[in-house]
């Protein structure tokens, strides 16, 4: 398979653009903020309610970080032995 080399670094900037955005920030947005988040006060850590709301996106970042670590790291193995 051939490498085509970006033409522009606009192009190469739209790239990487849309991956993060595609792998990144509508994953982050939709599966660990929800859409009916509210941002959080300064402080947050004395509210118990506002706490507990923050736990719970914290064990969202932490399962998210670590089954896309375990999806990236099964699929690298995958595309090794492919490529063998």
């Amino acid at each position: 398979m051939a490498q085509h080399p970006i033409d522009s670094a606009l192009a190469h900037n739209l790239l990487w653009l849309s991956a993060a955005l595609m792998f990144f920030i509508l994953p982050a947005y939709f599966f660990v903020f929800g859409r009916g988040s509210e941002p959080f006060g300064r402080t947050w850590f004395i509210d118990p309610a506002e706490r507990a709301r923050y736990a719970v996106i914290a064990k969202r970042m932490f399962a998210w970080f670590i089954s896309a670590g375990i999806v990236g790291s099964l699929w690298s193995w995958a595309l090794s032995l492919v490529i063998k």
